[in-house]
């Protein structure tokens, strides 16, 4: 699909976007849902011989979709404040191609401007599967020291008995993505004691954060669907926060967050969505805050961007080829 030129003005940027589907290499199971492409728009600010991109990534969770954000895109004349932007993810998308931008007119590529490095460790994430999927994948999870595995209700501990089986060494994350009751958790969180688990990722829903008050356990919680823009957040439940910059949306936001965590000692995961490497290498300069990453989201895609970043085992490789912060050339708009 050709790039759709608007007449959104923001700082004397021209802003127009492209809709992509990225077909992913398997089906992508978490508790409230299942997906095989992930939808996108690929945002440009245009200004004089520059051009920047960023990637868009729609959040359900939140009640953002691409059709409500195009249609703010059509409809708005002048962005005068990217913070006042409704859609966190589109903030995101629009700050990341105005820093393009600026990583272009200072000559220095992305890794430099942004003191990057080449090599980053992460989590690897195990999607919701079945017991004969998770032995399929018994050497994959024989070389990861770091995984977070998706679980509903379903088969956890058994789920769990084979990582430690394939690798007792490996430290674990469970995400329940709030698929859990709290009769669940409560039932199982001694059992669950007998693993590795460096926390318990959401497994109440959002709002539930006094139930887990309740939950004796030396296992720490971490808060995603519950750390979100302008929410409160019990600071004496989690130890630990999920920050993906889709939920925060602009660099305002996100060290308004950064400091939060900072002031009431909660450990920082860096996060993202299933979404390309135009969305990961971005989301490296927060990197130096936090205590961990959850980066593997363009390891899932079957069609990525050229020069995209590598996954290996449990590390990011970047490319100093990728071109995001890279002077484009006039008549090319993709990457």
């Amino acid at each position: 699909m050709s790039i759709l030129i608007t007449t959104v003005i923001y700082k004397n940027y021209i802003i127009s976007y492209q809709r992509i589907a990225h077909k992913l290499h398997s089906k992508f199971k978490i508790s409230r849902g299942t997906k095989s492409t992930v939808k996108t728009l690929f945002i440009l600010a245009k200004k004089n011989d520059y051009t920047g991109c960023g990637e868009c990534v729609e959040y359900k969770r939140y009640n953002e979709n691409l059709k409500d954000i195009t249609s703010y895109i059509k409809k708005t004349l002048v962005i005068n404040d990217i913070s006042k932007i409704k859609s966190l993810s589109l903030q995101a998308a629009l700050q990341n191609a105005l820093l393009d931008v600026k990583i272009q007119k200072s000559t220095k590529n992305y890794l430099s401007f942004l003191k990057l490095k080449k090599r980053y460790e992460t989590f690897i994430t195990l999607p919701i599967q079945s017991i004969q999927e998770i032995k399929i994948k018994k050497n994959i999870i024989r070389k990861l020291k770091l995984i977070k595995i998706k679980l509903n209700e379903k088969n956890v501990l058994k789920i769990l008995n084979l990582i430690k089986l394939f690798n007792s060494k490996a430290k674990i994350i469970i995400d329940a993505n709030e698929g859990w009751s709290f009769r669940f958790l409560k039932k199982n969180i001694k059992k669950l004691e007998n693993y590795n688990i460096l926390f318990i990722e959401q497994p109440l829903k959002a709002g539930d954060q006094k139930k887990l008050k309740k939950v004796k356990t030396k296992i720490p919680f971490c808060a995603d669907e519950d750390f979100y823009h302008n929410k409160k957040l019990d600071y004496n439940v989690y130890k630990w926060v999920n920050l993906k910059v889709d939920k925060f949306g602009c660099d305002k936001n996100i060290f308004s967050a950064i400091r939060l965590c900072k002031k009431y000692k909660l450990n920082i995961m860096l996060g993202c969505m299933v979404s390309s490497s135009l969305s990961i290498v971005p989301i490296l300069r927060y990197a130096r805050y936090s205590k961990v990453l959850d980066l593997d989201g363009a390891k899932f895609l079957k069609d990525d961007y050229k020069n995209k970043i590598k996954y290996k085992n449990n590390f990011i490789y970047l490319n100093s080829f990728f071109a995001w912060g890279k002077k484009k050339a006039r008549q090319k708009t993709g990457l």
